[in-house]
């Protein structure tokens, strides 16, 4: 009789009990009732450790090599014991337990779990607040909706066919960190509905989203200058309202261009009538009185919206951008507006004091009790307390950028801060080209056929800076007391 070796007698013990061991289970699983079960498991002495025993189940593979009849190769073997202890593992595991056990663990970032008396409460319901904090801190920093697109150095959740073209797309400002509030800040937007402005506004909207300013500014012309997309604004508006307290200010008309009244290739109303001759016939000519109501009207709906977006939003109406109006015909138009608006906003006169002649003293009169807005620099110490300033006309240029383009870097901090410290309602941001405008000249193209040029990352960085500065850190959970000074500048 043939000696049998060792190693080879010992790996046939093994597969003879592992063979009987799964014939002795199928046979109990046959005759018990089939009731679904959990996995059993035992100790191990040696290891320490639970394992897990469930009935067998043997896969045949598709192809197996030729050994010699009668032979037992020992390869085979080893990767049938391989198979049965693993099959034994998860034999009784339903199909939910295995696909948890085999999903790939993915990459996504995870928040410290917090212990179980914390998590829970005394039914074993996941406390709300800690729900909340994991779940915050999963989500995006800001909603741009479905479909965003980066363009023009913003976010858009538009349609490509609404964000114009010939603009490379770059990544948005990332968020500066805390909120901050304490005055409204962001950007005279004249031109948000300008098709070809689209990426210059996405590039403001992202930019302001990112400077975390719970109260953020847009000022809007909505006389046609800068055509007439009011759906397009309404989405502006309904982005900046998400979490914020919007303040959205609606130029009704257009005095800046109506001061170039018989040169200029816009035809938007009012701006081919000469100013002097514009004051008395807004009094008396019924017909511009009603395409006058007519605008207000269309700034009621934009109103209507802004409020259904989020009702702490806040509401401005001017009458004329840089007004060449006197006391007779401010009080006109802002009776016919007001009749239009019927509550839905505030006013403010857009002033140009003597912008029409030197001896147009006929601009010097009051405001009729409304805030002023001013928009030079040396008219800043006119300004009082819940009066407005932009930059529209002045500008500013960026650091390293040519005197020729507005203020200096340092003129505008310093211009921000005493328009904060004087408790201003709002400041606003503007450039000459973000308006395809050419500096300091009245011969302009007409709006549609400009060159309107978006911020870059590193610009919309330093107005990002700008936005945020002096205003005041909100509380947050690491500083429950908040912050007690004010971001950049001085106790």
């Amino acid at each position: 009789m043939p000696i049998i070796p060792q190693r080879r007698l010992l790996l046939y013990i093994v597969l003879i009990a592992g063979l009987g061991y799964s014939l002795a289970s199928a046979l109990k699983n046959h005759n018990a009732p089939h009731l679904p079960q959990a996995p059993q498991t035992s100790a191990s002495p040696e290891l320490g450790q639970e394992t897990v025993t469930a009935p067998l189940s043997v896969e045949v593979p598709a192809a197996r090599k030729t050994v010699a009849p009668g032979a037992i190769d020992e390869d085979d073997a080893l990767l049938a014991l391989n198979s049965l202890s693993q099959e034994d593992a998860s034999g009784d595991q339903s199909d939910a337990q295995r696909s948890n056990a085999t999903t790939p663990a993915t990459s996504a970032p995870s928040a410290t779990a917090p212990s179980s008396d914390a998590s829970q409460d005394s039914a074993g319901v996941a406390n709300d607040d800690d729900a909340r904090a994991v779940f915050s801190d999963a989500q995006p920093s800001e909603p741009f909706g479905t479909g965003d697109q980066f363009i023009g150095g913003g976010r858009s959740s538009g349609p490509p066919s609404l964000l114009g073209s010939g603009s490379a797309a770059q990544e948005p400002p990332a968020n500066a960190g805390s909120w901050v509030s304490g005055q409204a800040r962001g950007y005279a937007m004249l031109y948000a509905m300008q098709p070809g402005a689209r990426a210059v506004v996405e590039s403001n909207v992202a930019t302001l989203l990112a400077a975390q300013i719970r109260e953020p500014y847009i000022g809007v012309l909505v006389d046609g200058t800068f055509s007439l997309d009011t759906e397009y604004l309404k989405t502006v508006i309904s982005r900046l309202s998400v979490d914020r307290n919007l303040t959205v200010e609606l130029y009704l008309t257009n005095g800046a261009t109506q001061r170039a009244y018989n040169k200029t290739p816009i035809r938007a109303p009012f701006v081919t009538i000469a100013p002097l001759v514009f004051r008395s016939r807004i009094q008396f000519d019924e017909g511009l009185k009603r395409e006058f109501s007519s605008i207000a009207a269309r700034a009621r709906d934009l109103f209507e919206y802004s409020k259904q977006q989020n009702p702490a939003n806040q509401h401005i109406a001017s009458v004329m951008l840089e007004d060449n109006l006197d006391v007779g015909a401010y009080r006109t138009m802002r009776e016919l507006a007001a009749q239009q608006l019927d509550g839905t906003a505030g006013f403010i006169r857009s002033t140009c004091l003597r912008c029409v002649s030197p001896d147009d003293r006929g601009s010097d009169a009051d405001t009729a009790g409304d805030p002023r807005e001013e928009h030079k620099p040396d008219k800043m110490r006119e300004l009082r307390r819940g009066d407005g300033f932009t930059l529209d006309g002045t500008g500013f240029r960026y650091p390293g950028e040519s005197a020729a383009l507005g203020i200096s870097p340092d003129e505008l901090k310093s211009l921000v801060q005493e328009g904060y410290s004087k408790g201003l309602r709002f400041f606003g941001l503007w450039r000459h080209n973000w308006q395809g405008a050419k500096e300091f000249s009245r011969d302009n193209p007409h709006p549609d056929e400009r060159n309107y040029v978006a911020s870059t990352p590193g610009q919309e960085a330093f107005e990002l800076e700008v936005l945020r500065l002096g205003l005041i850190a909100e509380p947050t959970e690491e500083n429950d007391e908040g912050d007690s000074g004010v971001l950049g500048m001085s106790p």
